[in-house]
C-alpha cells in the first residue's frame, strides 16, 4: 500500500514555497508590527525555510502543528536557529484536535490529502462536525477541514495560502467551499500548473491565496495564473509579467484557462443553435451493473466450462472500454469476436435463489466465491443472495465514463451489459439512438465535456452521470444511414479526431462560421493540454481514444 495515500504527504517543491512567500510577503502582509504565523501539519519545514528571509527579523510567533514528532522536530529546529524559543510553538498533535487560542496573520503550508478510507472513525466525526455548514454529503478526504478551520481563524486582514488538490475548483461537492473562500476573502489568487508539481505522484494541485482585507477595488475578486512550468516562478516579477484570468467568481478550474471572450463564444453558438442537454432526449442515464466483484463474476468462456453453466446463466458484458477500438457501434459480430478472442467479457448471472436450488455447477461456482470470502464483503451482504448481481438490463447506448483523448458513446446494437465503467443510456421513444450517438461527436460538445467533468492526475477525463445528462448535444433528427456509416468508416479506419470533426460539424453545427469551428477546435485543445498536461498537440494529430 503506498503509504503516501495513508498519511496524505506530498511534499512542496520549494521553488513554489518560495515564490508563495516571497509573493505574500511583497503584496499582502505588513511591512512592520507583530505577525502570528501558523503551519498546519508543516512537515519538514519547506514552508518555514522560505519563511526565514521574511521573519528572522521580526516581532512573530509561530505556531507548528505536525502529527510526526520526527518532521516537527525538523521543522523547529530550522527556527530555533534564527528565532528564540519563546517565539516558536511545535505541537505534535493532529491539526484537527488542535485547540485555537488566537487568531493569526497568515496561516500557509500544504495540508494533507488523506481520503476517507485511512481516516481514523474520530477523524471522519472530526471533518463531519467541520465541514457540514460548508459541504453536504459524507466526507471524503481530510483538506476540506483544514482549509475551513485556517479561513475561520485568520485576522481580520490575515492572509491564507494553501497547496490543495485541484479538485477544489473542479468537482460539485467542493462548491460550498468555493462560496466560502469567495465569501471570506476580498481577494483570492489561484496558481495551476501545467506540469504535476509533486515527485513520484500523479496528485493535481492549485496554490490558493486569500486575501482578507484588499482595499484596491479593481483588485478583488479572483485571479487566475495558468503556470507553465515551475522553473518560470523564479522569473522576477512573475504575477506582472504573466496573464491572468480575473472575475468574481469562483468558478469551475476550467473555466479559466478560457477567456471570457471564448466563452462568451461558447454561450453564443449553444444559444443560436437552440440546444437542448442530452438528458432532454434520454428516458435514463444510468451507471452500469456494479457485480461487486468482476474478476470473479466476469470471465473467458474457457474459464466457465468446467462448471457447466447453463447459457442463461451467462451474458454478454463489457467490462472496460479498451477492449473497443476503432468503431462507434457494439454489434453482435464485434462482441463475438471478443468471445473468440477468449476476452473476460461473460457474465455469470445465478438465479436469487438459495445456493441449494441452484444447478450442480452453479452450486461449485458459488462455493469457490465464499472459498475467498467474496460472500463477506459488504456490498455482498447487502443482497438476498450474494452471488445474485443485481440491475441486470441493456441500453439503447453505452458512454464511458472515463476518457483520455476525449468522451466516447457508443450505439450498442448487440445489446451487451455494461459495468459501472459505462452509463447506460435509454432514448425517450421520439428520440433515435443511433442519431444521438452520431450527435456527441461535434466540436462544442467536445468542449462543454472538458468544461463540465473532471480530471485525475494522470489526465483522465471523467464526467459523473449529472454532468454528462447536463452536456448540450446538437441533436439531428434527420441523420441518414448512409452519415452514420460514414461516420463508423471513419472510426474504422482510424481517421484524426480533426478529420472526424470536419465531416460531423458542418452537419451538427450548420451555419456556423468556419473561424468559429477552428475557436472551437482550439479551445478543447487548450483545455485538453490543461487536463494532460501535454503541451503542443496539434489539431490534426492521430489520437487513438482510450
Amino acid at each position: 500500500m503506498n503509504n503516501k495515500k495513508q498519511i496524505g504527504s506530498y511534499y512542496t517543491p520549494k521553488v513554489l514555497s518560495t515564490f508563495l512567500v516571497d509573493h505574500i510577503f511583497l503584496n499582502y502582509l505588513p511591512k512592520i508590527g507583530p505577525l502570528t504565523v501558523l503551519e498546519p501539519s508543516c512537515g519538514d519545514g519547506e514552508f518555514i525555510q522560505s519563511l526565514l528571509p521574511h521573519i528572522s527579523d521580526r516581532d512573530v510567533k509561530v505556531d507548528l502543528v505536525e502529527i510526526d514528532n520526527c518532521e516537527l522536530d525538523k521543522s523547529t529546529g530550522k527556527l530555533r536557529n534564527f528565532l528564540p524559543d519563546e517565539q516558536i510553538n511545535g505541537l505534535a498533535q493532529d491539526f484537527l484536535q488542535f485547540e485555537f487560542r488566537k487568531t493569526y496573520s497568515l496561516i500557509i503550508g500544504n495540508p494533507p490529502y488523506i481520503s476517507k478510507e485511512y481516516l481514523t472513525d474520530d477523524q471522519i466525526e472530526i471533518c463531519k462536525e467541520i465541514c457540514q455548514p460548508n459541504i453536504s454529503g459524507e466526507v471524503k478526504n481530510i483538506w476540506p477541514a483544514f482549509l475551513i478551520r485556517a479561513i475561520e481563524n485568520l485576522n481580520w486582514d490575515g492572509v491564507m495560502c494553501f497547496v490543495l488538490p485541484s479538485e477544489l475548483l473542479q468537482v460539485k461537492y467542493t462548491s460550498g467551499l468555493r462560496n466560502l473562500i469567495l465569501d471570506s476573502f476580498d481577494r483570492v489568487e489561484i496558481f495551476a500548473f501545467n506540469e504535476l508539481i509533486f515527485e513520484n505522484a500523479e496528485q493535481d494541485v492549485v496554490a490558493i491565496i486569500g486575501i482578507k482585507s484588499h482595499d484596491i477595488e479593481d483588485e478583488q475578486g479572483v485571479s487566475f495564473y495558468q503556470v507553465d512550468k515551475l522553473s518560470d516562478l523564479t522569473i522576477p516579477n512573475y504575477t506582472e509579467m504573466n496573464f491572468n484570468v480575473h472575475r468574481e467568481r469562483l468558478d469551475k478550474w476550467t473555466n479559466y484557462i478560457l477567456s471570457d471572450e471564448q466563452l462568451n463564444t461558447i454561450d453564443t453558438v449553444s444559444a443560436d443553435l437552440s440546444l437542448l442537454p442530452i438528458k432532454h432526449y434520454c428516458q435514463k442515464a444510468e451507471v452500469g451493473i456494479v457485480t461487486a466483484a468482476n474478476s470473479f463474476f466476469i470471465r473467458k468462456l474457457s474459464e466457465l466450462r468446467r462448471y457447466n453453466l447453463d447459457a442463461a446463466y451467462i451474458k454478454p458484458i463489457l467490462q472496460k472500454s479498451n477492449i473497443i477500438h476503432n468503431t462507434i457501434t457494439i454489434t453482435n459480430e464485434s462482441f463475438q469476436q471478443l468471445r473468440s478472442q477468449d476476452k473476460s467479457v461473460n457474465l455469470v448471472c445465478l438465479s436469487n435463489v438459495p445456493k441449494e436450488q441452484l444447478p450442480k455447477g452453479a452450486q461449485e461456482f458459488v462455493e469457490e466465491g465464499e472459498s475467498d470470502n467474496l460472500h463477506k464483503r459488504y456490498k455482498m451482504t447487502k443482497r438476498t443472495h450474494w452471488y445474485h448481481v443485481p440491475s441486470i438490463w441493456s441500453s439503447h447506448a453505452i458512454f464511458c465514463k472515463r476518457s483520455h483523448w476525449y468522451p466516447r458513446i457508443f450505439l450498442n446494437d448487440a445489446n451487451v451489459l455494461v459495468t459501472d465503467s459505462f452509463y447506460r443510456v435509454v432514448c425517450k421513444k421520439e428520440y433515435c439512438a443511433q442519431n444521438l450517438v452520431f450527435s456527441f461527436y461535434n466540436s462544442l460538445t467536445l468542449i462543454l465535456a472538458e468544461l463540465e467533468g473532471r480530471f485525475y492526475g494522470g489526465g483522465v477525463l471523467e464526467l459523473i452521470p449529472t454532468e454528462f445528462k447536463s452536456l448540450l448535444i446538437p441533436y439531428n433528427p434527420l441523420i441518414n444511414q448512409e452519415q452514420y456509416d460514414e461516420l463508423e468508416h471513419l472510426f474504422s479506419i482510424g481517421a484524426t479526431l480533426d478529420e472526424i470533426l470536419n465531416f460531423t460539424d458542418p452537419i451538427l453545427l450548420p451555419g456556423v462560421q468556419n473561424e468559429v469551428i477552428q475557436e472551437l477546435r482550439e479551445m478543447r485543445i487548450a483545455l485538453f493540454n490543461r487536463r494532460t498536461k501535454f503541451q503542443g498537440l496539434e489539431i490534426g494529430a492521430t489520437v487513438e481514444a482510450v
